[in-house]
């Protein structure tokens, strides 16, 4: 609908009349605008969020990575921007990946299996 009427406005005039000199750049005035509420502001706000998470990674937490790895954090190299994850507790494995390959942090409840034990 709004870009309807911006087009409308932005049309040029029937010979022999003359809009106002500003109706041409409504448009992609227009669009412009669009394009930053649609696409950048979102994608601005998810990166907040996601360096939010990350800054609270700490210790002991349970994350899964951009590859789908599960596993409990065991150390932290603040300067390498590397983490050390506990992916087996049986044969003790861990494994370094980059801080900024952990996707998400898994709360109490999603760290939980179907039968209610700590995984």
């Amino acid at each position: 609908m709004l870009v309807a009427w911006l087009t409308l406005l932005a049309q040029e005039a029937p010979k022999g009349q003359e809009g106002p000199p500003w109706a041409q750049y409504v448009l992609p005035v227009g669009m412009v605008v669009i394009g930053y509420l649609v696409l950048f502001r979102p994608m601005q706000k998810q990166e907040r969020e996601r360096k939010a998470l990350l800054s609270t990674l700490k210790k002991n937490d349970r994350v899964v990575t951009s590859a789908g790895i599960i596993g409990t954090v065991v150390s932290i190299k603040e300067k390498e921007e590397q983490v050390a994850l506990k992916i087996d507790d049986g044969s003790n494995v861990r494994l370094w990946v980059l801080r900024s390959s952990i996707a998400r942090i898994l709360t109490g409840e999603e760290a939980k299996d179907k039968d209610g034990k700590e995984t």
